[in-house]
């Protein structure tokens, strides 16, 4: 492909004379236009860009070589220009190159080999140029669209460049460029990121975290990357946690199959057992072995109801029938509930409802059961002998509060954290002095959740009462709920 020349000239004698001289070079393709007139080249009517040099006297018609090159760069006119002149001049030359012209060339000196050269020189000068601008275009989209902060500095006299990402960052996206220089230079200044280290930084706002990144630039300067890792953080820590929970749940489920294991034996060892000794009992023994293994029976149908209740609640496969009912039935039926499986139970109970009026909106017969662990509870840890006291409470919204006092038993501690949290019990180990499996608190949390309420324990200030409780809403939200 031939090189393309336009040769700005109003000296017809000089143009045949430097077109001669084109057409002299050696191996040379060229293709020369001819304009002579500078106004039309000031003004713009000529399309440089379709010219791979341009080769312009010093004044072409009243309009000097300056004016031309400042006005065609002015326009965004990237085609190289060699400035052609009859003397020598050092402050025309530092004034051409200052405009934008690429070369300088005295008109009697000029020969095909020079020529030759400097067209050369200024079309690979044009296409490095044309190179570093696509560059720096692709390079500045790039750190405008990027959520990476970047800047860099190369140790000139110059300021570093930055994206908005990194002030926005470092200072705040409206903070003065003054401002975000500081800040990079005092970032830049760590000796950590000067020993080649990431650091972890707080951003202008305190909220999250940013890791950042230094890499030094060959002959001095450097280029910082400020990376936004709060998302990265949140989901470590949500990993952690997932780890954690299920870690927990790992070693809850172990230990609940042991129980199991243990607690299902224990019954039901009282039960082969008796049952072996009865043909040859007395009477009187008779009828104590037969109360010691239906009580046993109980026990463990109780527990084998609570764990596939918990199942089917867990399938989505339990319906609340809520509806009103008098708080003293509920209450006394949880009471009896609780007596079957722990004898005598009902004489230490005390019932406590001040009004026989007061109702409570839930579903009944899984109440009854949540209650009746309560109170099971309550016998099991509380001090021997105490007294169990149960009662309803109405709150000024119309809400109810169903609850069972009682008094630690000697060893017995609070729980301070919610207990209602999974197959778990006080006391951990196997060889622990009180029976079961660790879902009684379970079942009184799933059920209160399923019929809308809420489940506590918690301790009063003497720290020996023991306080569980059941909040339910005052007034039905609908005739079915789930």
């Amino acid at each position: 492909m031939p090189t393309r020349v336009l040769m700005i000239e109003d000296d017809e004698d000089d143009y045949f004379l430097t077109n001669e001289c084109v057409e002299l070079i050696p191996d040379g393709d060229y293709v020369v236009d001819w304009e002579s007139n500078g106004r039309t080249a000031l003004e713009g009517s000529i399309a440089f860009d379709d010219y791979d040099v341009v080769l312009c006297d010093y004044q072409v018609g009243g309009v000097t070589r300056v004016e031309i090159v400042s006005a065609a760069v002015a326009r965004g006119v990237d085609t190289p220009f060699i400035l052609l002149t009859g003397h020598t001049d050092r402050e025309i030359d530092f004034a051409a190159m200052q405009a934008g012209a690429v070369d300088h060339l005295v008109k009697d000196r000029v020969s095909p080999e020079v020529l030759e050269k400097a067209i050369r020189y200024s079309v690979k000068s044009a296409e490095a140029r044309r190179a570093l601008r696509r560059q720096s275009a692709v390079l500045k989209a790039t750190m405008a669209a990027t959520d990476i902060g970047m800047c860099a500095d190369d140790a000139s006299a110059g300021p570093p460049v930055w994206n908005a990402r990194l002030a926005e960052l470092l200072v705040g996206a409206d903070a003065p460029d003054e401002a975000v220089i500081e800040a990079i230079r005092d970032l830049a200044a760590r000796p950590e990121l000067a020993a080649g280290q990431s650091i972890e930084i707080s951003p202008h706002d305190g909220v999250g975290a940013i890791e950042v990144r230094l890499n030094n630039l060959e002959g001095g300067g450097y280029t910082l990357a400020c990376y936004d890792v709060s998302k990265h953080k949140a989901i470590e820590e949500a990993l952690r946690s997932a780890r954690d929970e299920a870690e927990r749940l790992s070693a809850a489920k172990s230990m609940f199959i042991a129980r199991l294991s243990h607690e299902m034996r224990t019954p039901l060892h009282a039960v082969i057992g008796f049952g072996e000794l009865l043909p040859t009992a007395a009477q009187q023994e008779i009828e104590e072995y037969a109360g010691i293994i239906v009580t046993s029976g109980r026990g463990l149908v109780t527990r084998i109801d609570q764990m596939l209740e918990l199942s089917r609640m867990d399938l989505g496969k339990v319906r609340a029938a809520l509806r009103q009912a008098p708080a003293l039935a509920v209450l006394r039926e949880a009471v009896n509930r609780a007596a079957k499986t722990e004898p005598g139970l009902e004489t230490r109970v005390d019932i406590e409802v001040a009004d026989n009026e007061v109702k409570v909106f839930g579903d009944h017969a899984l109440l009854i059961k949540a209650i009746a662990e309560l109170v099971s509870n309550a016998s099991k840890y509380g001090a021997p002998g105490s007294t169990i006291r149960v009662g309803v409470d109405v709150g000024v919204t119309g809400e109810t509060l169903l609850w069972v006092r009682n008094i630690a038993a000697d060893g017995v501690e609070v729980p301070k954290e919610d207990p209602f949290v999974g197959f778990d019990q006080p006391e951990a180990d196997l060889d622990r002095a009180r029976e079961g499996l660790g879902i009684g608190l379970t079942y009184v949390r799933a059920v209160t959740k399923l019929i809308g309420g809420e489940a506590r324990l918690q301790g009063e200030p003497d720290g020996r009462t023991v306080i569980a409780s059941i909040r339910l809403p005052g007034e039905p939200a609908s005739a079915d709920a789930a």
